[in-house]
């Protein structure tokens, strides 16, 4: 069988948006309307890719995992952010 899955990443501390983390004004106020209080890590979306891979999750098909920190809870981010 095809498994069809997907990520939905939240803002993951890569280099496109280092401008953001960088500065410490913008990070902390990015911080802050994020449920963990920081930027994820591309770890943390591999881990996730690896275990959609995986046996694991063998029953898993047709869905969108968020991988966001708790962005999606916050209103700022509920149309693009």
């Amino acid at each position: 069988g095809i498994r069809v899955l997907a990520i939905a990443p939240g803002a993951i501390q890569t280099p496109i948006n280092q401008s953001v983390w960088a500065n410490p004004v913008t990070l902390q106020d990015l911080d802050r309307k994020i449920a963990m209080g920081r930027l994820g890590t591309s770890r943390e979306i591999a881990t996730v890719a690896a275990f959609l891979a995986s046996d694991l999750a063998s029953y898993m098909t047709g869905t969108t995992v968020a991988v966001d920190g708790g962005m999606l809870i916050y209103p700022d981010f509920r149309h693009g952010g």
